[in-house]
């Protein structure tokens, strides 16, 4: 470890070859990092290996998402194609309900005309049957 003493007398040795205004600005240049918190080759070689273990990772990761949003569209694509089918099945199936409704509704009606005939027929004789006695009754 270097100490106060050393950097004065590396002090004193640059100002007796370069000069004061020189060893000054050259100082105030180098870092005051201490020497165990430099990088070494070694150190940036670990890190350039993490960095490639990481890019390795992030591919892998990369590849992943591929295979789910595949994976995800082929499902979705299957939903797609069973909710067209249900609601076709549905829109026959009410294709179905409202021709027996019309067909119910037809023969509904025409019960109920034949019926209302029969009234108003039947009405109209008995009219006819209370005319002829009211007329019989007068004449006779």
């Amino acid at each position: 470890m270097v100490s106060r003493a050393d950097d004065l007398r590396l002090r004193e040795l640059l100002i007796e070859r370069i000069g004061d205004e020189a060893t000054t600005e050259l100082l105030e240049r180098l870092p005051l990092t201490p020497t165990e918190n430099l990088a070494t080759k070694d150190d940036l070689t670990g890190v350039r290996g993490e960095i490639a273990e990481l890019r390795g990772e992030i591919a892998e990761l990369r590849g992943e998402i591929r295979a789910v949003r595949a994976e995800l569209k082929g499902e979705m694509a299957e939903l797609r194609t069973e909710l067209r089918s249900e609601m076709a099945g549905l829109r026959t199936e009410l294709k179905g309900e409202m021709a027996q409704l019309r067909s119910d509704l037809g023969r509904e009606m025409a019960d109920g005309m034949r019926t209302q005939t029969w009234v108003f027929a039947g009405l109209q004789v008995s009219a006819i049957g209370v005319m002829a006695g009211v007329v019989a009754l007068l004449t006779g």
